[in-house]
């Protein structure tokens, strides 16, 4: 399908999960027709890799810093130097632009400046609410109603907005009154990765997977009591935790965990750094299964969507869009309640299941993700909310 419209896509995310969807869906509607823009950091990681998609643009937002070792003031003023350059380009591409399409907002109240700039320029407003509330928000109570405040008008300002299971619908839909007329249910798509030829996985010990960013809400505080007191009745388990602390306001949470980490009788590993691409799937092909002993969490699960991709079970809380994922197939074991004894119950499931019975449900769940879920059937989706503006467009004209 080939369409007149300039569609206008736009991230401040450089990198990581957030990158890898923007830059996935970005290549499907291109696949399908959609000619498209993308607005994103100078250094996003797959601006090579888009170079050679047609029908694709790219414009540079300037540099992104996201690491959390810098200072406070340091971080204030280099988000402040990419805020004002990210609008001056966004003014200076949405010129012929008729829809432009918001992916991970700056932090709120600074991310509401472009959605305002997009408002006045005229412009239909598609915003993809990957986390219909943040995991935390930037300042603490009662301050944070500036960042809800800024939260709601982004819902309110947008004409479209997309979650991606039925528990993103019900957050936005529930707390910031927002009419289900104007959401749009799109699933997350995978993240298949070319894995490594795998080396026979122990049938004698459970390898577990806990990856991703290390914030409080993933309950990896949880997860280390848990796989320790396994150990100590006899249960062989040896957990992997892979990740980066997001920023500064993680630190203190993680100093918890470290002391957990130093008097725990488990094997456990800890990679506390930014994991590449290209080390992911040496990290899947050593897991039996991957560990998401979510808390306080009303998103869907990049980390999920990777592990099913790549056809690896999931044992998980049914926070945020993951009950809706354990319910639609046999693919990973659910955490009954997320505690220590809740974690505990779950882990010894998959245990007892065995590595064979792990690899039929890692099976299911790739083949679930890759038929229902699929970039194709995304870009699709997306495609015809943009198409739905223009038709409303046209007609209020």
């Amino acid at each position: 399908m080939k369409t007149s419209m300039n569609i206008v896509l736009h991230t401040p995310e450089p990198g990581s999960g957030a990158g890898r969807y923007v830059y996935e869906l970005t290549r499907a509607l291109a696949s399908n027709g959609w000619g498209a823009t993308l607005l994103a950091p100078d250094n996003f990681e797959y601006r090579n890799s888009l170079a050679s998609e047609a029908g694709v643009e790219f414009s540079g937002l300037g540099l992104r810093a996201n690491g959390s070792r810098r200072g406070l003031v340091r971080r204030t003023i280099d988000n402040l130097r990419f805020a004002l350059n990210a609008c001056w380009t966004q003014l200076r591409s949405t010129r012929k632009a008729q829809v432009i399409h918001f992916q991970f907002p700056l932090h709120l109240p600074f991310g509401l400046v472009p959605f305002l700039l997009a408002k006045l320029g005229g412009l239909k407003i598609v915003f993809t609410a990957h986390d219909p509330v943040p995991h935390k928000w930037l300042f603490r109570a009662p301050w944070n109603r500036i960042e809800r405040w800024s939260l709601a008008c982004v819902y309110s300002l947008s004409d479209r907005v997309i979650v991606h299971s039925a528990a993103g619908f019900n957050t936005v839909t529930k707390q910031f009154a927002i009419p289900p007329s104007k959401l749009a249910v799109i699933a997350h798509g995978p993240f298949s990765l070319p894995l490594q030829a795998e080396e026979a996985l122990p049938s004698d010990r459970l390898n577990v997977l806990l990856f991703g960013a290390l914030r409080e809400n993933k309950g990896i505080h949880l997860a280390i009591e848990a796989v320790g007191n396994l150990v100590q009745q006899g249960i062989p388990i040896r957990l992997t935790i892979a990740g980066e602390t997001p920023n500064g306001k993680e630190e203190a949470y993680w100093s918890v965990c470290e002391r957990l980490l130093a008097s725990s009788a488990a094997e456990i590993e800890l990679k506390k750094r930014y994991i590449q691409e290209d080390e992911v799937p040496g990290l899947l092909a050593q897991a039996h299964c991957v560990l998401l002993p979510y808390t306080a969490f009303s998103s869907d699960s990049g980390i999920a969507a990777l592990a099913l991709s790549n056809a690896k079970p999931i044992v998980a809380t049914s926070s945020g869009g993951l009950g809706e994922l354990l319910g639609a197939a046999q693919l990973g074991i659910k955490i009954g309640e997320p505690t220590v004894a809740g974690i505990e119950e779950a882990l010894r499931a998959a245990w007892l299941a065995g590595p064979d019975e792990l690899e039929r449900l890692g099976r299911n769940g790739a083949d679930h993700l890759l038929e229902n879920c699929s970039w194709r059937v995304a870009a699709q989706k997306t495609g015809a909310v943009y198409q739905e503006l223009s038709v409303g467009e046209n007609r209020a004209a």
